[in-house]
């Protein structure tokens, strides 16, 4: 594996072994001179070792190309320095008997491709079967290759991985590796077990070794700490690695942030293990960076269809979610389409809210520039400062209050905050295949598909709501009704303004007409409720201020659009006649909104997945009313106003569980800087046994 990588012909390779004893711990016979203990313990290079055991187990390490690794943020236990194999069988007295020779050659070899001194290399993780026999000879063999180029004694210590989990045949070589390599990571050198005293056969004392007795913190020297793995086969197969300790990495600075931590299984049982142990290590890790632990799960794991997001800013928080599970803030989706179309929805006058998306404005540069264009121009080119209105403090709550409800504010905001979202998500490689605006949602639609331009758009919103206002005064209200029973008993003064749902509409007109609306219902048992406008949209009221509204989308150029775009007019797709005549968005300003009926053309497609690209959460409210709408798959990208969770960390849980439902995400652009993979806790395989006990 090694000569491949360095050859080039992989990138990346995977190098082990695995054994099983079958049947499963039925013991042995011990005969004197073979190669099994007589106690079942394995005492490598003790006076009392007459044997090894054998064991069950699995071993595999990945290997890559040091520069490789380096440049992709890999965590790194050890580097191999250099290696050597040869076989020696045919100069050997038996099968299973090593030799001085051979052994040697092997070890010279590798210090030779590794190009270091011997006296560099502290650790000789040795084969070590704890034989009478094969003992003595290691260390004989060790010891004519080190002799080659020092003279020194007793500065390198020997163990054996044998003495803990026994001889694992095929796998013996790499839990060598292994364990070689974790003790460079941790710089300690781990006891070699059941150790008394020395085999009296073996030199130690003149020899460059000596025992690892005890557990030791490595001391460094003037070379990097080294360690070597010595591993043999039976019918005359030595091989020989130089290890080096993994090379110190400026990590950079940390990412305060919020973290987007992802999990994903084939089955919910194996999610919620998931859970728990990344929960777990987190509480047993508390140095370890939470961009890091975010990155390794973001690009170090496959994607499985069970998945579970959230976002955190501390690892106290992580541990505190992972172990509630609380619905709020952790999301838990199967993945149903391979490929889903994504719809951005846009709501209209109604939506906002005292400091919406300042969270974001304060933690993502790309909206903050966005919103810092449009209060430019809204103050440049229109003569409108509104930027008090969307910085204020909570101090002036209510006065902003008031002041949002009133449409030459909101609407221009509204579309400003729902523009910079959009431009938001597009950075994160996330782009609708469709789009639906409620009300001036269309306009941020269209404006989205090219159909106005940004200035222009801005402007037409910021008149919108200027002629509302100087529209006859009136109101609206939402009534939990169809729109078709609705139009029948609202009589002649009144006109219907949306068609939010199924049975969801809102009334609209005078506030005389509207409050004796409202208490015919009362008094037939249906409740209503005031929509937050100051103004009667959609209705009748407006007719006077049409033209002004007409002579401004003719002054501007309007052009087909590049997305598909369902009408609020029609409630089907927007043509494009339609789009580039100034008529229809007078109209469309005018007439009801049938948003309920647009919904319904868009779920005509079984694959989509709905993201309301505004203020709130109204408009997936409205569409989880159909019963067809998949529910798990529409989402919001800001909080409710009531919903204190930091508007960056709801934002980031909305990124993780886009992902979660199979909308392909840019997760690296949540990295600002280099990132490093760490050793998370593996996959939670849900085992099962399938063993046949004997019958009796």
């Amino acid at each position: 594996a090694v000569q491949s990588l360095l050859s080039g012909e992989c990138d990346m390779a995977l190098a082990g072994g695995s054994t099983i004893e079958l049947p499963h711990g039925v013991g042995y016979l011990y005969k004197e001179g073979e190669v099994l203990s007589p106690d079942g313990h394995c005492r490598t290079f003790d006076h009392r070792s007459k044997g090894t055991v054998f064991g069950s187990g699995a071993g595999v390490v990945v290997l890559r190309r040091l520069a490789d690794a380096l440049r992709d943020g890999d965590h790194i236990h050890a580097v191999i320095k250099g290696s050597a194999v040869n076989n020696d069988g045919s100069g050997k007295v038996g099968y299973l008997a090593p030799s001085v020779d051979g052994q040697a050659a092997a070890i010279a070899e590798a210090l030779a491709v590794a190009n270091v001194d011997a006296e560099t290399v502290t650790y000789i993780e040795c084969h070590g079967t704890a034989t009478p026999v094969g003992d003595p000879i290691e260390i004989a063999a060790l010891t004519r290759a080190f002799r080659e180029t020092t003279d020194q004694v007793g500065f390198c210590r020997v163990g054996s991985v044998k003495t803990n989990i026994g001889h694992l045949d095929t796998a013996a070589g790499v839990a060598s590796l292994i364990k070689a390599s974790l003790a460079l990571e941790r710089r300690q050198i781990p006891p070699s077990l059941n150790f008394e005293a020395p085999n009296p056969v073996i030199d130690f004392d003149s020899s460059p070794f000596k025992v690892a007795a005890s557990l030791v913190d490595w001391q460094a020297n003037a070379a990097p700490r080294r360690a070597g793995v010595n591993s043999l086969g039976v019918g005359g197969t030595n091989a020989f690695m130089i290890l080096e300790e993994p090379p110190r990495i400026d990590p950079g600075p940390a990412d305060s942030s919020s973290q987007v931590l992802v999990l994903s299984t084939r089955s919910r049982r194996a999610l919620d293990d998931a859970s728990k142990r990344l929960g777990d290590w987190l509480k047993s890790h508390p140095d370890q960076r939470l961009c890091d632990v975010a990155y390794t799960l973001q690009f170090g794991r496959h994607g499985f269809d069970q998945r579970r997001v959230l976002a955190c800013t501390s690892r106290e928080e992580a541990i505190a979610l992972l172990e509630s599970n609380d619905a709020r803030r952790v999301f838990t989706h199967a993945r149903e389409l391979d490929h889903p179309s994504l719809v951005f929805m846009y709501p209209g006058g109604g939506a906002q809210y005292f400091r919406m998306s300042l969270g974001l404005y304060e933690n993502e540069p790309l909206f903050r520039q966005h919103v810092d264009h449009g209060l430019s121009i809204l103050k440049s080119r229109f003569g409108v400062d509104l930027a008090p209105v969307y910085f204020a403090r909570a101090a002036s709550r209510e006065q902003i209050t008031e002041q949002l409800a009133k449409p030459a504010t909101q609407l221009p905001l509204t579309f400003l905050i729902e523009y910079a979202l959009t431009k938001l998500w597009e950075s994160y490689g996330i782009r609708p295949d469709a789009v639906i605006g409620h009300s001036m949602g269309e306009n941020t639609a269209a404006a989205i598909a090219g159909v106005f331009s940004f200035e222009d758009a801005l402007g037409l919103l910021l008149l919108r709501g200027q002629l509302v206002e100087k529209a006859p005064p009136g109101g609206m209200i939402s009534v939990p009704m169809a729109a078709a029973e609705l139009r029948e008993l609202a009589g002649p003064d009144l006109d219907i303004a949306a068609a939010n749902g199924p049975q969801l509409s809102v009334v609209s007109g005078a506030h005389e007409a509207l409050e004796r609306f409202a208490a015919k219902l009362t008094e037939a048992g249906v409740e209503s409720q005031r929509v937050k406008v100051s103004v009667a949209a959609h209705s009748r009221l407006l007719d006077g201020v049409l033209d002004e509204f007409r002579a401004y989308l003719k002054s501007i150029k309007l052009s087909p659009p590049k997305l598909d775009i369902i009408s609020n007019r029609s409630g089907a797709w927007l043509e494009p006649e339609q789009a580039c005549d100034p008529e229809y968005w007078v109209e469309h300003l005018r007439h009801t909104v049938l948003y309920a009926d647009g919904v319904e053309t868009l779920l005509q497609s079984s694959d989509r997945v709905f993201l309301e690209a505004g203020p709130g959460n109204m408009l997936s409210s409205f569409l989880r009313q159909n019963s067809k709408a998949p529910a798990q798959r529409v989402l919001s990208s800001m909080r409710h106003p009531e919903d204190p969770v930091d508007d960056q960390v709801y934002f980031r849980t909305v990124i993780g569980r886009l992902w979660a439902v199979g909308i392909p995400v840019e997760l690296n652009k949540l990295h600002a800087g280099p990132r490093r993979r760490v050793p998370l806790p593996t996959y939670p395989f849900q085992h099962a046994r399938y063993w046949i006990e004997p019958g009796s």
